[in-house]
Parts: structure tokens; C-alpha cells; sequence
């Protein structure tokens, strides 16, 4: 029997292509839901957190930018969206007398302004960053020279330490040379005082929330002998730790400056031991109100857990964990904190909206220091679904992690 030629000249249906699998990181595309929302464009100063939101995500976009491989359209993508937050922060912060009144969150984006101005040489830029420096001349301090957090007399918190010092002394190190010591000695003094004042002794070394020396503030009621407020707040925690980072990153590294950074990392050591300690058993997150871990009312917080987790690696890409002589805790073991508390955010943190776009939820909204801090007050704030607070957190956690692999 002949078979035909024609079969032959029918091509072979090519097999189906294998499906590869997204490899894009989660912090990329957290980057890339951030700006399908257009969050942090838009600034409204009657939002208690706007400007600190906007602050992170500056370090966030600013992190991607230096770090992580881009095409040359992410790139230009990610610039822009910088510029565009930037351009919605300065109207808010044009004003001396109203930024002098204002929380010390408006200077968490400082450090970021004077970075791109280097690189711009963008003039309203460069009159923001006048603006908060004339700003940070007026603010009111403690006799221990500390800021005061916000108008409230003698209050002064950790929330403020993401803030001020990294700004303070990048001003110095960029506009005024001259003093830049002195400004890195204020910086660092804000860091011991609230060490001196807020260490926890029963959880081994954690921060009570913020302290008013003078023992006065109505709404905190009877104070301890130094001070401090009554509960732990695990955010207020995690900007400790992101402001000791962005500070080191900004004091340069030269013999004048020895003493004040080994003061530092040795801060950073003692605070991110008494983290990994305070870390929950069972899921490897953290709770919102530290210092009672489990208690009825308290929740595991996630904003908290990306700022401790991001804190645990870059602190151990740094060098500045499990190196240290007196570092209670092993690299490999900073390393395995990290790793769970990665997992608790990616498993129980992180959402798939249906739209092709990230979302995060168990993120606490404000806590006002205006206000009793009893475990009850810090339990009973509403958790706040999208918030830049805890997206960022984990977009710079996830980047950590794509480093680490190298």
C-alpha cells in the first residue's frame, strides 16, 4: 500500500510551550500595587500618618532603585513615581510655622530630598530641605536634649526616631561641614536618652512607647520614676530600629565619627536581641503591645513585623548582628528570625486582591501618644487595610531577601 507524501508535508503541531513561573519579587510587585493605587501621591495633612507614610515609601522606592536589577522601563517607571511623591509632599512643608507644630514625621522624608537633590539638583528641593532645617532650629526640646514628639509639652516617643536624627545629621554632612559632629553627637544623644529612659528591664532590653520627664502629661497618668509611658507598642519599636539604620547609613564612616557609630550599632545590637527574644513562639511575628504577649485583646501586627524583619537582615547583610562581641544571638540565628517572621507576612499579611494587585492587611492605624497608653488603648485601634505602613515594611523585607540570596 502507497502511503501518500502529503502526510508529510503536514507540519508536526508544536507541543504546548511550558508556563514559566513568575519569578518577579513580591517587593516589586508591591511597588507596582502601590502605584496602581496612587497611594502616597496625595498628601492630606488632616491624615495623622500621611507624611511618615510618605517618608517610607521614599526609602522604599529609593531601596528598589539601588538594589534590585531593573529594566530600564522599571527604572524610569519607579524615578517617576519618586518624583511624583515628592512633588505632593512639598506643598506640606513650605510652611515653618505650621511645620513647627507639626509631629516629627514631617522630617522622615528629609533624608530623601537631600539624596535626590544630590543627584537633581531639583532647587525645590532644595527649599524644602531649608524649609525643615529652619524647622528643625525651632522645634522645642527637652532639657535632656531631646525633641518633643509633637506639640504636647516634654513628650518625647520613638515614632520621632525614624525621623529627625537621620536628617539631622545628613543636613550637616551635605549643607553645614563645620558642625557635622556636633549634629551626629545630637543625633546619637536621641537614641540613648530614650535607652536611658524607656528600657524595659523585665523584657530584656524593649522600649516603652516614649517618656515625659517631668512626669506632667494628664492623659499618661502616674508615670514611673523615669517617666516613661505604661506599654511597649511594637511599631513605635520598629521605627527605633528603622532610625537607628537610616542613621548609621548618613554618619559617615571616618575616625572622628568611631565613637559615635560603635554607640549606635551597639544600640541597634541590644534593641534587635531583645526583638528577636520578644519574637512570637508559634507564628514569628511580633504582638502589638509588646510587653504582654498572648493576653487576651492582643494581636499579632504585621506593620511591626516587616520593620523588625527588614531591620534583622539588613542588620546582618551590614554586618552589624551576630558580629558584635556581646551579641547575644548567632547570625544564623538573627537569620532564622528573619526567615519566620517572612513566612507570617507572606502567609497571613500579604493579599491576592483579584485584580492582579497586592494588598496587606493586620496593620494598626494611628496610635496617638494623646491618649492613656494602657494595654486597652493599644488593643482597641483599628487595623487599617493598604496602609503604606505596613506595605512598605514588607516590600523592603522582600527585598532584603532577594539580597540575601546572592
Amino acid at each position: 500500500m502507497r502511503i501518500s507524501t502529503l502526510l508529510f508535508l503536514i507540519p508536526l503541531r508544536p507541543a504546548a510551550a511550558a508556563v514559566r513561573p513568575d519569578t518577579t519579587p513580591l517587593a516589586l510587585k508591591m511597588l507596582d500595587s502601590i502605584i496602581a493605587r496612587e497611594q502616597g501621591v496625595v498628601v492630606d495633612p488632616s491624615v495623622k500618618t500621611s507624611v511618615i507614610e510618605g517618608g517610607l515609601l521614599l526609602l522604599g522606592i529609593s531601596e528598589v532603585l539601588e538594589n534590585m536589577p531593573l529594566t530600564q522601563e522599571l527604572d524610569e517607571k519607579y524615578e517617576s513615581y519618586l518624583d511624583l511623591v515628592m512633588s505632593g509632599l512639598v506643598p506640606v512643608l513650605q510652611n515653618v510655622t505650621v511645620d513647627v507644630r507639626s509631629p516629627l514625621d514631617e522630617f522622615s522624608v528629609g533624608t530623601q530630598f537631600i539624596k535626590q537633590y544630590q543627584k537633581t539638583g531639583n532647587l525645590t528641593l532644595l527649599s524644602t530641605i531649608q524649609t525643615l532645617h529652619q524647622t528643625d532650629l525651632l522645634r522645642n526640646r527637652q532639657s535632656d536634649g531631646s525633641y518633643w514628639y509633637y506639640v504636647y509639652p516634654n513628650v518625647t516617643t520613638q515614632d520621632g526616631l525614624f525621623s529627625i536624627p537621620s536628617f539631622h545629621s545628613a543636613y550637616a554632612h551635605e549643607f553645614d561641614p563645620n558642625n557635622a559632629l556636633t549634629a551626629y553627637q545630637t543625633s546619637a544623644l536621641q537614641f540613648s536618652n530614650i535607652i536611658d529612659r524607656c528600657l524595659s528591664h523585665s523584657t530584656g532590653g524593649l522600649l516603652y512607647h516614649g517618656y515625659d520627664p517631668t512626669r506632667s502629661f494628664p492623659n499618661w497618668g502616674n508615670l514611673t520614676s523615669r517617666g516613661h509611658s505604661q506599654s511597649i507598642w511594637a511599631r513605635a519599636v520598629g521605627w527605633t530600629c528603622m532610625g537607628l539604620l537610616t542613621t548609621l547609613d548618613v554618619i559617615p564612616d571616618v575616625p572622628a565619627t568611631a565613637a559615635i557609630r560603635k554607640e549606635l550599632r551597639g544600640i541597634f545590637v541590644q534593641l534587635m536581641s531583645a526583638v528577636a527574644r520578644a519574637q512570637d513562639g508559634a507564628s514569628g511575628a511580633w504582638w502589638q503591645v509588646m510587653n504582654f504577649p498572648g493576653r487576651q485583646g492582643n494581636f499579632l501586627e504585621s506593620s511591626a513585623t516587616g520593620l523588625f524583619a527588614y531591620a534583622l537582615l539588613r542588620g546582618l547583610r551590614l554586618g552589624y548582628l551576630g558580629t558584635e562581641d556581646g551579641d547575644k544571638f548567632s547570625a544564623r540565628q538573627y537569620r532564622r528570625s528573619a526567615d519566620r517572621a517572612y513566612d507570617w507576612l507572606v502567609n497571613k499579611a500579604l493579599l491576592e486582591l483579584g485584580d492582579g494587585t497586592l494588598g496587606y492587611n493586620l496593620t494598626v492605624d494611628v496610635c496617638s501618644i494623646n491618649s492613656t497608653t494602657a494595654f486597652d488603648f493599644y488593643v482597641a485601634q483599628p487595623l487599617k487595610p493598604q496602609s503604606l505602613l505596613g506595605e512598605v515594611g514588607f516590600l523592603l523585607t522582600d527585598l532584603e531577601m532577594q539580597l540575601a540570596k546572592k
